[in-house]
């Protein structure tokens, strides 16, 4: 296993300062939605409570006091409605009074009446064997029903608030990012513990600074490899300015979305690094390497100038063991890595010092 040196962890440190500032707000909203809900079934659940409960005593009423007497009453009349209801106007009527409008209106209500009735006194009659048993459904079974569904109500009002944090756009971006170099340090860790591995860098050089994922200092070289947790095809030329990467949503829609090649990236990185090193006596050619981390990462790329052939080959993760011996690769005879690897050890716990004073400040 390599040696690895732990550089300043920056996104799980703004990570947790996103989680510090939106947490408070998420849990107030959550607990008001909270308090609200209680008080919604609290108040549908009385509401349910007393209707159950008055239907119940009238069902009762209705059967020790009166025989069953209401409602047989109320089926009957509206059976004998049904039957007997007459029309308000008459064609007779309407012809005697020289109106045609209230002939024509006459004529619609006879028509759109008269098989209403019809078939509301069919229903009925075939309905009035089963009396007994929709009485039985209406009065008793509803109510108890209304009941149980009142006391699951009231029940659930008073569950405990259990609040589930969700985390924001940019959190899921930087955990992503994280969860790559997490990932590709795995992969790496493959190597012996001649090689040194060191994380999260920043190196300063020429008016800038550069944040590296991982460099690795083999016997036989050192070299950056930039991680990219991106999924999807990676389409575009390894000299492009920008890459595309095609994702596909949940229905199928298919879209591209531009990224700073990360070929580019890199070899500013190693630009830096190299130019920091040589400041501090040592002289090293600097290799690059982009991984893609993601399972579901495709390459679709192109190299019409060879600058991925010659200077920065890309890997995808199924292509991890040519990743290692690229990594295990050859460098010039006079390359010092014993040094090499002191004075970024030394960065590494420079940065490590300053990143804990700036979180204890």
């Amino acid at each position: 296993m390599a040696v690895i040196h732990q550089g300043p962890n920056e996104l799980q440190s703004k990570m947790d300062d996103y989680r510090r500032a939106r947490e408070p707000f998420l849990f107030a909203r959550a607990f008001n939605k909270h308090l609200a809900r209680q008080r919604s079934a609290k108040r549908a659940g009385i509401i349910m409570l007393i209707a159950g409960v008055c239907v119940l005593a009238f069902a009762a009423v209705n059967v020790f006091f009166f025989r069953g007497g209401l409602v047989a009453g109320a089926f009957r009349l509206m059976l004998s409605w049904s039957e007997n209801v007459e029309l308000s106007f008459s064609l007779a009527d309407a012809s005697n009074s020289n109106s045609f409008l209230l002939i024509a209106l006459d004529v619609i209500i006879h028509f759109v009446t008269r098989p209403l009735r019809f078939i509301i006194s069919k229903l009925l009659l075939l309905l009035a064997p089963f009396a007994s048993l929709s009485v039985i459904i209406v009065l008793f079974v509803l109510p108890v029903s209304a009941i149980w569904i009142a006391k699951n109500a009231l029940w659930g009002a008073e569950q405990p608030f259990v609040h589930t944090y969700t985390e924001s756009g940019e959190e899921r971006v930087l955990r992503i990012g994280k969860e790559g170099e997490e990932n590709a340090l795995a992969i790496l860790n493959r190597l012996d513990d001649t090689c040194h591995l060191f994380t999260n860098l920043r190196i300063p050089y020429d008016g800038g600074v550069s944040e590296t994922d991982l460099i690795a200092v083999t016997p036989k070289g050192i070299t950056i490899i930039e991680v990219k947790n991106h999924k999807g095809v990676i389409r575009g030329d390894a000299d492009d300015e920008q890459l595309l990467q095609a994702k596909t949503s949940r229905r199928g829609v298919v879209r591209e979305e531009p990224f700073y090649n990360p070929v580019k990236q890199v070899a500013t990185h190693a630009y830096r690094l190299s130019g920091w090193l040589r400041e501090n006596g040592v002289s090293a050619y600097v290799r690059t390497c982009v991984l893609f981390v993601h399972p579901e990462a495709a390459l679709s790329m192109t190299d019409k100038n060879k600058v991925s052939a010659l200077r920065c080959p890309v890997f995808t993760v199924s292509q991890s063991a040519a990743l290692v011996s690229y990594v295990k690769g050859a460098a010039p005879s006079s390359f010092d890595n014993a040094r090499c690897a002191e004075l970024l050890t030394g960065l590494t716990e420079r940065q490590n010092a300053e990143f804990e004073a700036r979180k204890a400040g």
